[in-house]
């Protein structure tokens, strides 16, 4: 099933792609201004609501997915006997595919509790509401979770994502269009607790801030890398041309350093 999914996954990364062209390229003539502290303060709230636990977002989803691949019937994903859930979870709308196997890597049922490695591949979409911002969604990821029968388990793979938040300040109304890849690095999962310890996630980072006030429509366009460091506290440091956050990985709550 592995080369299937991965296939699946490598097309919804292009959809998504696709689905930022078509918003971005609307024939508006509208000209574009450089990205300021704001626009990049706005965009690690995003980041740091993707990170959250129990949110919706990617650290939400391959938490759960992590924890059916052990068996956990706490998990939010109700497998069927092919591994796989479509339903709601979270408030938001699932399609998954969940593959284990053993320390052979011959293929096992989840739901035995003895996988050694698994293969998630994701899709799923809705509103995130996460730290006062409320975050339109479409989402898909492919990734390999391996080790899970030690005490850390490790987290290779990508992710992508089409998001609009809409955001009202006192002068003027903004909003965010984000699209993105990510690409998870030698995540670090706690068996225990199925919660980051280490490794990072790197956000490559496509947004478009638009704003409107008695002045007009002013655009400002962000292309750059977020990258995410994993600590075993419960935070994360994350870094976005040049600006510095921590992130409370709980709340997905974001303060600049």
């Amino acid at each position: 099933m592995r080369s299937q999914l991965s296939r699946t996954a490598l097309a919804l990364v292009a959809a998504a792609a696709l689905m930022s062209a078509a918003a971005c390229d609307d024939g508006n003539t509208t000209p574009t201004e450089p990205a300021t502290q704001q626009d990049l303060d706005e965009t690690a709230r995003v980041v740091g609501a993707l990170m959250a636990a129990d949110k919706g977002g990617d650290m939400a989803t391959l938490r759960d997915g992590a924890m059916s691949a052990q068996g956990q019937s706490g998990a939010g994903f109700a497998l069927d006997v092919r591994g796989a859930f479509r339903g709601q979870h979270l408030g938001l709308s699932y399609d998954v595919e969940l593959e284990c196997y053993d320390g052979a890597g011959g293929t096992l049922s989840c739901s035995e509790g003895d996988a050694s490695s698994a293969d998630l591949v994701a899709t799923w979409d809705g509103a995130l509401n996460v730290g006062g911002l409320s975050i339109q969604s479409a989402m898909s990821a492919d990734w390999m979770i391996d080790k899970l029968n030690t005490d850390t388990a490790i987290v290779d793979g990508d992710s992508s994502a089409v998001l609009d938040v809409s955001l009202t300040g006192p002068q003027s109304a903004r909003s965010l269009h984000l699209a993105f890849t990510a690409s998870y690095q030698g995540l670090q999962l706690a068996a225990d607790t199925h919660r980051p310890v280490g490794g990072r996630v790197v956000y490559t980072l496509d947004v478009e801030r638009r704003s409107t006030n008695a002045q007009g429509e002013r655009v400002a366009t962000l292309n750059a890398d977020a990258v995410v460091t994993l600590g075993s506290d419960a935070t994360a440091t994350l870094e976005i041309s040049g600006s510095r956050y921590l992130v409370n990985m709980d709340s997905g709550a974001v303060d600049r350093m």
